[in-house]
């Protein structure tokens, strides 16, 4: 469709045109309550080193920190992060419990389209054994409860991963919470897009209906779309541009020539039969 016609018919039917722009924005503000904000809760799992590897770090030190040692813990977070992301660490967190908070996400988490997801890695922004843990969910309480129930997966994973190998308890590599979220935060990105979509598809679908209204109004008064009507109807209205008017104008003027032809033509008619 060429883009002349369509304004055309944008101001020939602009009551139509002021519809289709309420509905769009209407949709836009009922898909968007609709959908709804997502939270998003983050959490930190730092991994401590055993009291064997501080002996050995400061054999003279029979208190030696723990935070001097993290060094050396890195590929055991790798370790740790995949096996907190496998399938076996998902068939824990379906299991059901008989808190109902933790029961009411279960239900959003342990199906075929989830509303509760979560990511877990290291923490790229240092070079610490960091499990970073973020949640999202569609309320708060499934993502803070989501959260608490990852982050207890990680001190799980290291008791599975350390328990074949029947090590003293002073060789175990312990882990502890950093940072938890408070209260998660509100992500609008998902609903600002699905409004946007929802409102430019219902505007594209508005403007193409009127096109085609446009198209089959002129087609039933025999006028092509862009070409204005004969004698300036009040279709064409006060908004007309200066090139409809002087085709009117124009229009005007041969029909006015056409009558005068034709009256003179009719004159001389009635002299000749008066003078027969």
């Amino acid at each position: 469709m060429q883009i002349h016609v369509l304004w055309g018919a944008l101001r020939r039917r602009w009551y139509a045109l002021v519809v289709t722009v309420l509905l769009a924005a209407a949709g836009t503000y009922l898909v968007v309550h609709a959908v709804g904000p997502t939270y998003r809760a983050t959490g930190a799992v730092l991994l401590l080193p055993p009291e064997t590897t501080l002996e050995q770090a400061d054999p003279k030190q029979s208190n030696t920190n723990p935070f001097l040692a993290l060094g050396s813990l890195s590929q055991v977070r790798d370790v740790t992060v995949r096996s907190v992301t496998s399938q076996a660490t998902m068939a824990a967190m379906c299991l059901p419990q008989p808190d109902p908070a933790y029961a009411a996400m279960r239900a959003k988490l342990c199906n075929d389209d989830p509303a509760v997801k979560f990511q877990v890695g290291p923490d790229d922004t240092n070079s610490a054994p960091i499990v970073l843990i973020t949640v999202d969910a569609d309320t708060v309480s499934d993502a803070q409860v989501a959260l608490r129930a990852m982050m207890d997966q990680v001190p799980a994973a290291l008791t599975q991963l350390q328990g074949p190998m029947v090590l003293k308890p002073e060789a175990i590599i312990t882990s502890t919470p950093l940072v938890t979220d408070a209260r998660p935060e509100v992500v609008r990105k998902n609903q600002i897009r699905t409004g946007i979509v929802a409102g430019a598809g219902i505007l594209g679908l508005g403007l193409l209906l009127l096109a085609l209204l446009d198209h089959l109004l002129l087609t039933r008064q025999g006028r092509r779309p862009g070409e204005p009507s004969a004698g300036g109807t009040a279709e064409d209205g006060w908004w007309a541009s200066g090139d409809d008017a002087a085709s009117i104008d124009r229009e005007a003027e041969a029909l006015g020539q056409e009558v005068s032809t034709g009256w003179d033509t009719d004159q001389r008619q009635v002299e000749a039969v008066g003078r027969g």
